[in-house]
């Protein structure tokens, strides 16, 4: 499906609405259809959650094309990045025992989203500057908590 998606996407067509909105369902099919054990531990429902709102951030922003459905994808990834980390803090059980990975992560992941800002500047961004680093610093603390997970 990822495949023919970017098959799409190469050429242009239009059934790439189909095929990016797909792709998240069949993998949570995929994922629950072969999880003996759905709640255990409790953090693989907050992953669930967040493949769900990562299918509605999806369909927001395929289907529709408006600022309205913009701003809904935008704030159902933030929801997700929410539940991931929400999920990747609760799967380590060691909480942030070794803090220096997480810190040199969320340093370098803020310095690149500033740099990403100032290079955006104030034109492009606009009204959606403060929704984008609202989105950047759930996006941050999701991929600090994953760097702890892997490094515990």
């Amino acid at each position: 499906m990822a495949l023919l998606d970017v098959v799409f996407l190469y050429f242009d067509l239009p059934y790439v609405t189909v095929t990016a909105t797909l792709l998240i369902p069949l993998l949570l099919l995929y994922i629950l259809l072969n999880d003996d054990n759905i709640a255990n531990p409790p953090a693989k429902l907050f992953f669930y959650g967040g493949l769900f709102l990562a299918f509605l951030g999806d369909v927001c922003q395929l289907v529709i094309q408006n600022q309205l459905f913009f701003i809904s994808s935008l704030v159902a990834f933030m929801l997700m990045n929410i539940c991931y980390s929400i999920a990747f803090y609760n799967l380590n059980r060691k909480g942030l025992k070794r803090p220096f990975p997480f810190l040199l992560t969320s340093l370098l992941l803020l310095i690149m989203a500033y740099v990403f800002l100032q290079i955006l500047g104030d034109r492009v961004a606009g009204g959606y500057r403060f929704p984008l680093i609202m989105y950047m610093s759930t996006l941050i603390a999701m991929t600090a908590l994953v760097i702890n997970a892997a490094n515990s």
